[in-house]
């Protein structure tokens, strides 16, 4: 029997209000999930990726204007 593909639908955190040491500890563990599925890892390594190479490029044009 073939296992069923991993989906990345049920992990959304947007409309949750990260108050206190209970919203911290649903963030870590939404990180942690995301660490170990490979669809959601890829995808959140671009985003940094590109997270980053726009803050440099930002911090690069405020200093020249």
């Amino acid at each position: 029997m073939k296992p069923e593909p991993v989906t990345t639908d049920p992990i959304n955190i947007a409309h949750i209000r990260v108050a206190g040491i209970g919203g911290l500890g649903l963030v870590a563990l939404s990180g942690i999930v995301a660490w170990y599925v490979p669809e959601i890892r890829v995808a959140t390594a671009i985003a940094m990726a590109g997270g980053v190479a726009l803050a440099f490029a930002l911090i690069a044009w405020r200093r020249k204007h």
